[in-house]
C-alpha cells in the first residue's frame, strides 16, 4: 500500500509523548493518514468522509500532467513510484494533499508552520 511506503517525520509513538492526540484515518485514496481527535475541520472531514477537498486533488494532478504532456514532457510510469514529478505543498496542515500526491507516485515536499501538524506528518 502507497502509505506504507512514505516516510514519516518521526515515529507515531512520539505523538502520544508530545500529547498530540490523533487516530488513524484510510482514506478512499487507498493510504492511511493520521488526523488530530479534536474538532478540526480538516480532521472531521476525513474520518466522515475519507477525503479532503473532494476530487480536486485528483484533478489538480490530472491537469497539471497534461499540461507537462502539452509541453512535450511526460512521465512515463505504470505504478508509483513514479521519477520526475514533485508537488511542494505550501501550509500542509496535517498533509492530506502531500500524502495523495505521494500516493500516486509523486516526490511530496509538505510545508508546514503548525508543530502539532508536523508531528501528524
Amino acid at each position: 500500500q502507497a502509505g506504507e511506503k512514505l516516510r514519516c517525520a518521526m515515529p507515531i509513538r512520539d505523538l502520544e509523548n508530545m500529547g498530540v492526540r490523533y487516530k488513524l484515518v484510510e482514506t478512499k485514496a487507498g493510504f492511511i493518514i493520521a488526523v488530530f481527535e479534536a474538532d478540526d475541520l480538516v480532521s472531521r472531514t476525513l474520518v466522515n468522509e475519507g477525503e479532503w477537498d473532494g476530487d480536486r486533488p485528483q484533478k489538480y494532478l490530472d491537469a497539471s500532467r497534461a499540461r507537462l504532456a502539452r509541453l512535450g514532457n511526460t512521465v512515463e510510469c505504470s505504478s508509483p513510484p513514479c521519477h520526475g514529478e514533485a508537488f511542494l505543498d505550501i501550509g500542509a496542515n496535517i498533509g492530506y494533499w502531500s500524502f495523495f500526491m505521494a500516493s500516486k507516485g509523486l516526490h511530496a515536499v509538505a510545508v508546514e508552520g503548525s508543530p502539532d501538524g508536523v508531528a501528524l506528518m
